[in-house]
């Protein structure tokens, strides 16, 4: 039996420090992969020294909610992974809300920054991005990579004391002041 996949655990919700660690790994991956701009502009090559770093064994990323006991999710996982596809970069958790169990999937960095720019394509290009979604959620994971590929920061609500209608607003106001007029579009 093959030795399961070494794991980072990163908490995800919305408190910006938090949030901050996640996007943090997401851009390390990224750029790993190749997948982020470099200062030039340019993509970064994925296969730099004719190495191929789409499938080196790096440890999976895994968001987590804020409180979970890292023991219990590493411990699960360890039961339930019994293959990983190549190239996964990260193992996302569904919640089970529509079959009563949550499933795993595996997503590559390629995957992730795929969606991402399918979204900004579709949208007329990059923007600010507002996060009011648990970043441990594939949405509020999405809002993370888009970012990046942004080259912005995400607007960061807090609801972990739980949502305010109040801060969405206030969120909204200051992303608009940091995109101006594009925000108006």
């Amino acid at each position: 039996m093959p030795a399961p996949p070494a794991l980072r655990l990163l908490t995800g919700g919305t408190a910006p420090d938090d949030v901050a660690a996640l996007r943090t790994a997401l851009a390390e991956r990224l750029a790993l992969r190749g997948l982020l701009p470099t200062r030039d502009g340019l993509p970064a090559s994925a296969a730099e020294d004719g190495e191929d770093r789409a499938v080196s064994p790096l440890p999976l990323l895994v968001p987590i909610a804020p409180g979970e006991d890292e023991g219990q999710v590493r411990s699960d996982l360890a039961r339930r992974i019994t293959r990983v596809p190549a190239r996964t970069d990260l193992i996302l958790r569904t919640s089970g809300s529509t079959t009563g169990t949550g499933r795993l999937i595996a997503m590559s960095a390629a995957a992730l920054m795929a969606s991402a720019r399918a979204t900004h394509a579709r949208l007329g290009g990059p923007g600010t991005w507002l996060l009011p979604l648990p970043a441990h959620h594939v949405a509020g994971l999405q809002i993370l990579i888009r970012s990046l590929e942004a080259g912005t920061e995400p607007v960061v609500v807090d609801t972990s004391a739980g949502f305010s209608p109040a801060a969405l607003a206030e969120a909204l106001r200051s992303a608009r002041r940091s995109t101006g007029a594009a925000a108006s579009r």
